[in-house]
């Protein structure tokens, strides 16, 4: 239905016309903790496909999806006096006439590849064509097209993206045919205009490995990161410039102390699997972040006391015991 709710599906292989996993029509669904993975479309959208729809995309993995059409829109467009042609694509995500909302993501190593005729595909993480969507704390890594390996914009397209990195894509991270993205305290590879946009290494944890599965989009610190291969904390010999660098108007308060008091850029930005900080603002027994500690904080301890779960802020010494 319109109103669906897809929560904690894997799908991979799949073919289709737009949209290889998922296609979205005068929609809204929620889609959430999905795994996407080696899904192909004939024309637009590798892994999901947007028309006409807002859709919810939260805290979902999409990789290696590819969209074949690629292909050259009509010629004769003219956009400051200079006639251009547009493009078809979105290797991980396509929007038509959509704002989505895309928080939480890693989208990585799509690709927008364009058909037999041409190599010519357009935004090989996602494309958007007359739409506006909201990008948060998303990591892209390694996304390719002939334009815009991360994020395509044409036909009045303004989305808007924040706390996000963008890095290793082929051409360029952002390629604008036609719009105005807003880009904002992301780490964009090659520089963005925007405010508290960065342009350094993001010091990913582990993308060396063989197995794609184990690729750790996970941001080195040295006060301590999120192992998923092991469910533990371990600690780095660098610290990412990621760290305590997003929006300070983000709702940082999920990640777990030490915070820094201010969100991450990446997908596990405002979350508890945040990269620790340096920094020592706050008080890690100050566990509902009232800038003090006092009765809340004791009875919020209690209930989880006996707890055996790793990624409580209530499990003090992040030793998976409360």
């Amino acid at each position: 239905g319109p109103n669906s709710v897809l929560d904690g599906l894997t799908i991979k292989n799949a073919y289709a016309v737009a949209g290889g996993a998922i296609q979205c029509y005068s929609s809204s669904p929620k889609i959430t903790n999905c795994v996407l993975v080696n899904n192909v479309a004939l024309e637009e959208g590798g892994a999901i496909s947007c028309h006409n729809s807002d859709v919810t995309i939260a805290n979902c993995v999409i990789r290696s999806n590819s969209a074949i059409g690629g292909g050259i829109g009509p010629m004769g467009v003219s956009i400051g006096g200079v006639t251009q042609s547009w493009r078809r694509g979105g290797g991980g995500i396509s929007c038509i006439d959509s704002n989505p909302s895309i928080t939480n993501c890693v989208i990585s190593d799509n690709e927008a590849q364009g058909d037999e005729f041409s190599d010519s595909g357009a935004g090989g993480g996602i494309w958007c064509d007359n739409s506006s969507p909201l990008i948060a704390n998303c990591t892209f890594v390694n996304n390719t097209a002939f334009e815009g390996g991360s994020i395509y914009c044409c036909f009045g397209s303004n989305p808007a993206v924040t706390n996000c990195i963008l890095w290793d894509g082929t051409p360029e991270e952002i390629y604008v045919f036609d719009g105005s993205p807003v880009v904002t305290y992301c780490n964009v590879q090659g520089g963005f205009p925007g405010t508290g946009n960065i342009n350094s290494d993001p010091c990913f944890a582990d993308t060396s490995s063989s197995d794609p599965n184990k690729w750790d989009y996970h941001l080195q610190s040295q006060a301590g990161r999120w192992d998923p291969n092991v469910s533990e904390w371990v600690t780095d010999a660098n610290t990412s410039l990621c760290i305590d660098a997003g929006d300070p108007n983000s709702d940082w308060t999920a990640e777990l102390w030490p915070h820094g008091k201010r969100i991450n850029m990446g997908a596990y930005g405002g979350t508890s699997q945040a990269s620790m900080s340096l920094s020592d603002a706050g008080n890690i027994a100050d566990l509902n972040n009232s800038n003090s500690v006092g009765y809340t904080d004791l009875m919020l301890l209690a209930n989880k006391w006996l707890y055996q779960e790793v990624l409580l802020r209530e499990n003090l010494d992040r030793n998976g015991f409360v």
